[in-house]
């Protein structure tokens, strides 16, 4: 859904202001297949012009989440967000890394 939203383009700007406020709320929800989902809607959505370091730093903290699925997805949204969010580079590299190293069964 977020990827079809964010490929809407300015025709779909209202909602995709809406999906990404929606996906900001459920990354820090109780299920961490939400919280995985969430961190990948945001990587899709992309940020809005003049996003808050809050929001990068939101994703930021799924970089220590207990599961290491919600992880992954923060460090790839990370990657996707660029600039905004270069300053989780190295951290978002260290569990790619362990990722890499240590592929789930």
């Amino acid at each position: 859904a977020a990827r079809a939203v964010g490929s809407l383009g300015d025709a779909a700007a209202h909602q995709r202001r809406v999906a990404l406020r929606v996906a900001f709320n459920f990354l820090a929800h109780d299920d961490f297949a939400v919280r995985r989902a969430a961190a990948a809607a945001v990587g899709e959505l992309g940020l809005e012009d003049g996003a808050s370091s809050s929001q990068v730093a939101a994703v930021a903290t799924l970089l220590e989440d207990d599961f290491i699925q919600v992880q992954c997805a923060a460090a790839e949204c990370l990657g996707r967000l660029g600039k905004a969010a270069a300053r989780h580079a190295a951290a978002a590299c260290e569990v790619a890394s362990w990722a890499i190293g240590n592929p789930l069964p």
